[in-house]
């Protein structure tokens, strides 16, 4: 009886020991942990793709868009378990439940025509990497536009602009802090589909010192960059916008009193951007912008009136004007009375069957924030309109400028008249008629409208 007991005792120690080393084995070299073997835990497969010069593997970057599935080989060897796309850093992750004694996978990448494939042992929170060899490609420097269709190679003379969205080349002035007058320019960045790998691209504000022809004062202030970095696969391309804020007039005042250089580059702000790129290319930019409180001067705006039909027009069109802009606007809901922009011309009477005359009616579009509108000249000379610096001081010196005005409408309108419209409690906007319509002129549409130019954002202290 003895020695069966012991026998007993030295067969139990014998598979402690087997036990231990089993565990020690599986944990050094297997998918052991502390679970048992029977359960699960999560992990995350990271699979990552590349691409390279078959000359230079070893230099390889990021690929994206690459096509990855995988497959439980232990399930369904057919069927993918999970797929998606490597995204702009060149991974795709998978979330996985597995097995403390691991499981089998087989991954499967495609890019292009090319595919890549591995069957493997996942225990945990592995890595698979894929590799793709691009033929007959060279990393050069990348491309910029600034109209997206004439390139030029960075390492280019650095390109000087002016921001600017008006023929005097000038940015008004911000009307608020809220408010602010922005201009944006778009530069087009392209990494040439010849190329064996994407490009990483950071665009920065350089420190540079004021020369005689510019000023580069707080850049950082007025001047905005989306995006600041990004990545280029090879035969992408990518917009970055380089946004100018002008400052309100107090500050704009506050810059040229203490520049006092009494030339343009006292309301001048200028910055130096530079474009650098993974591959050791850099592009300069030198980009200004001359502020100016003189408010700028439309074009010839012909506005019809809305919604109205005549038999030469049988079809109504829907013009409304916004304030500052260059031309009319069509306004594609077609509500009547309008809900967009800031005027229209409204007739009695918007049949085709109507007799003209049709007297043209102006009025605010409900709503725009507009808060009234006078005729504050008649029969005012039009080139003294187009003085718009004595304009605004005349303006400006009328004690009435500010007082009677309606927010209904306005009718009995005069080639000659200047109309007045208050934005708010010191912000107009001035319009000169050139033409009146009422439906008898010798016109193509037999409308009844009004011609004008409009002087918009004046700013009264």
């Amino acid at each position: 009886m003895k020695k069966a007991i012991k026998h007993i005792l030295e067969f139990r120690r014998l598979y402690l020991l087997l036990l231990v080393a089993a565990s020690v084995f599986w944990l050094f070299f297997g998918c052991m942990d502390t679970t048992l073997p029977s359960d699960t835990n999560p992990y995350v497969l990271t699979v990552n793709t590349f691409v390279a010069n078959p000359a230079d593997t070893m230099n390889r970057a990021p690929l994206s868009g690459v096509a990855v599935r995988i497959y439980d080989l232990d399930v369904d060897p057919n069927t993918p378990l999970q797929e998606t796309v490597t995204d702009d850093i060149g991974e795709a992750r998978f979330n996985l439940n597995i097995p403390l004694i691991g499981k089998r996978y087989r991954i499967v990448a495609v890019y292009d025509t090319v595919t890549r494939v591995i069957s493997i042992d996942i225990c945990g929170n592995d890595d698979v990497d894929f590799l793709f060899l691009r033929i007959d490609c060279a990393n050069v420097c990348p491309y910029f536009s600034e109209d997206g269709s004439n390139y030029i190679q960075f390492g280019a003379p650095m390109l000087v602009d002016t921001l600017s969205d008006r023929a005097d080349n000038r940015v008004y002035i911000s009307p608020s802090l809220v408010n602010p007058s922005t201009v944006t320019k778009i530069i087009d960045v392209f990494n040439p589909d010849t190329s064996c790998s994407a490009i990483t691209f950071k665009v920065s504000i350089e420190p540079v010192a004021n020369d005689p022809n510019r000023i580069y004062e707080n850049p950082a202030q007025y001047y905005s960059i989306d995006p600041e970095s990004f990545i280029l696969q090879p035969g992408k391309n990518r917009l970055v916008s380089i946004t100018f804020r002008a400052p309100i007039k107090d500050t704009l005042d506050a810059v040229v009193l203490r520049r006092n250089t009494q030339t343009k580059i006292d309301s001048m702000f200028a910055v130096r951007l530079r474009i650098s790129t993974s591959l050791n290319c850099t592009q300069d930019l030198d980009i200004y912008s001359i502020v100016t409180a003189v408010p700028n001067l439309s074009p010839i705006i012909n506005l019809r009136a809305y919604d109205q039909k005549t038999p030469q027009k049988p079809v109504a069109e829907h013009e409304v004007y916004l304030f500052g802009s260059g031309s009319r606007t069509i306004n594609l809901t077609g509500e009547y009375p309008p809900l967009k922009g800031h005027i229209w011309v409204d007739v009695d009477d918007n049949n085709a069957s109507a007799i003209p005359p049709q007297e043209p009616i102006l009025k605010l579009v409900q709503n725009s924030g507009i808060m009234g509108m006078k005729i504050w000249r008649r029969g005012f000379p039009e080139n003294d309109f187009y003085n718009v610096v004595q304009l605004i001081a005349d303006f400006q010196n009328d004690p009435a400028h500010s007082v009677g005005y309606i927010n209904t409408e306005l009718r009995g309108i005069q080639v000659g008249d200047v109309i007045a419209f208050q934005l708010g409690p010191d912000s107009y906007t001035l319009i000169y008629i050139r033409r009146v319509d009422n439906g008898t002129e010798q016109t193509s549409s037999k409308q009844s409208g009004i011609e004008f130019r409009a002087i918009s954002g004046i700013y009264i202290n």
